[in-house]
């Protein structure tokens, strides 16, 4: 089996980004990797859910479920930590250390 990729929905105020969009699944699927999309990611950036099951993904029904599923998660920013993610799990996405320096440190802990 091979990695399993999460993306989380982005819930700030504003944030019309997604951190992956389906043209860009392509090649970690040829490389066995599979994709757990949370429903509606990517809408604000104009991104159906359609779209990323016609690129082989799963539409997750919420943020825990995508979590509970991939070994890997991206996100435009991440989230707060505690509950959510897992020990072990890999997060990517942008966790502002300059602005946030807290959030950075809360995930260090």
């Amino acid at each position: 089996m091979g990695l399993s990729i999460g993306v989380f929905k982005e819930t700030l105020p504003g944030e019309r980004r997604v951190a992956l969009v389906p043209k860009a699944m392509d090649l970690l699927a040829k490389a066995g990797a599979s994709y757990v999309v949370e429903a509606g990611a990517g809408l604000e950036s104009g991104y159906s859910d359609e779209e990323y099951v016609a690129k082989g993904a799963t539409i997750a029904p919420d943020v825990h479920a995508v979590a509970d599923s991939a070994q890997v998660v991206f996100a435009v920013r991440a989230p707060e930590p505690g509950g959510l993610l897992k020990k072990g799990q890999v997060l990517i996405g942008m966790a502002d250390p300059l602005s946030d320096p807290q959030l950075s440190a809360r995930y260090a802990e």
